[in-house]
């Protein structure tokens, strides 16, 4: 193969993932074409989900450890990548109230073994102290915070969340003032095929049928449909899996308001999230009305044909009723929401084959991610969650182009 074809890298899907992977790559001295089926890029779940940088305090079901400890990992990294292709000064101050984790009553995990795992994240956390820690709230501050009659125990903690549109804003400008990166919009990719000693895109753009290439490396970095393009491209998709499409509530109202408004998550089961940035802006999640498909098989998927086919109005509705039940403050934050509540997401792969309100699902544990598959210099990669983006973007590069080989060229 000749030495500028193993240079040139297609990159599928410009979410989270495929954009830190592709400044990654771009700055060991790749030429990357970043491939991506919107207008835009990081338009979809790296655009509107709760943006977590996980510990690991939500996966008290996994009794391995194994993802709360990769979690910790990805946390750890996520700030300090990002800050290597974004201002420093602009993402400082992206990050949420500090997360509190509420324990429902009908918690598929007791509260002692909740409080032992969040113990055990605290004793193996690397990072700044006080991210890690946890404190449970007195019976008067659960009382003011949250319905007793629901909510059994409550922890506070140092977890934030990421402004995920905010993120997305900056990591698009950084990748479109990347010179070794090319975007190229409004392509569906189908298959990746063998020419010329490499690898060929197959799909389909504004003019038709596409055939690009040939490029030395893909990476499929697609969240909805990598296990689609996967099978079409002559790798079996694990089994069994599910793609879950889910959609939260994001409106703003008064800074102050949202301050008294505490960022929590309601574990464990089939609940959902309340994140307050400090500029007002409020996302609401709430799991039984905000599941709107789950699919099994490796067709495509086209989000926006899923969103467009919901009641995005009863879905906000719901979602405020169900949380304000359970915290108070909801209800005040939305009375004085100062814009109409947007309702949107995305499709999202988890290894599994039944949802979280069972017990013993797979998808309580999301250790078995990053690089799934590879070979003759086809990869692809399940993110797993938004925490890990940047870590597993950096070990795919590394693998691609290893710094060493780079210094020497």
């Amino acid at each position: 193969m000749p030495m500028a074809q193993q240079t040139e890298v297609a990159v599928l899907g410009a979410g989270l993932m495929g954009c830190c992977a592709a400044l990654a790559l771009a700055e060991r001295g790749c030429r990357v074409t970043l491939f991506e089926r919107r207008t835009e890029a990081l338009t979809e779940a790296s655009c509107h989900g709760e943006g977590k940088l996980h510990l690991g305090f939500v996966y008290a079901a996994d009794a391995s450890f194994r993802t709360a400890a990769l979690m910790q990992r990805g946390a750890a990294s996520f700030l300090p990548t990002l800050s290597r292709w974004l201002p420093a000064d602009k993402i400082a101050g992206l990050a949420s109230e500090p997360f509190v984790y509420a324990v429902h009553r009908d918690t598929q995990v007791p509260v002692p073994a909740i409080a032992a795992h969040f113990a055990r994240i605290a004793e193996t956390w690397r990072g700044e102290p006080r991210w890690a820690a946890s404190e449970r709230l007195d019976e008067a501050e659960l009382a003011a915070r949250y319905d007793p009659a629901h909510v059994v125990a409550a922890f506070r903690t140092g977890e934030v969340a990421m402004d995920t549109p905010q993120v997305a804003r900056l990591l698009g400008a950084a990748v479109a003032a990347a010179p070794r990166i090319t975007l190229r919009t409004g392509v569906t990719v189908e298959a990746v095929r063998p020419r010329g000693g490499g690898h060929e895109v197959v799909g389909q753009d504004a003019d038709g049928p596409l055939r690009d290439g040939p490029y030395g490396t893909v990476v499929n970095c697609l969240w909805a449909n990598r296990t689609a393009v996967d099978a079409a491209s002559g790798f079996a998709p694990p089994a069994p899996f599910l793609n879950r499409s889910k959609v939260g509530v994001t409106f703003r109202c008064p800074p102050a308001i949202a301050a008294a408004l505490p960022s929590t998550t309601f574990v464990l089961g089939p609940f959902g999230d309340i994140v307050a940035w400090p500029d007002g802006r409020i996302y609401l999640s709430w799991y039984p009305v905000g599941m709107v498909g789950m699919r099994r098989d490796t067709r495509q998927l086209d989000w926006q044909a899923i969103r467009a086919a919901i009641d995005r109005p009863a879905i906000a509705r719901a979602t405020i009723a169900a949380l304000a039940a359970l915290c108070p403050a909801v209800a005040t934050a939305a009375e004085a929401a100062l814009d109409v509540p947007d309702v949107d997401g995305g499709t999202i792969f988890a290894l599994g084959a039944t949802d979280i309100d069972d017990r013993g699902s797979r998808l309580h544990q999301r250790h078995e991610v990053g690089l799934v598959a590879s070979r003759g210099g086809y990869h692809s990669v399940d993110t797993g969650k938004y925490t890990l983006a940047p870590l597993l973007a950096l070990e795919v590069a590394e693998r691609i182009a290893p710094r060493r080989a780079a210094a020497a060229e």
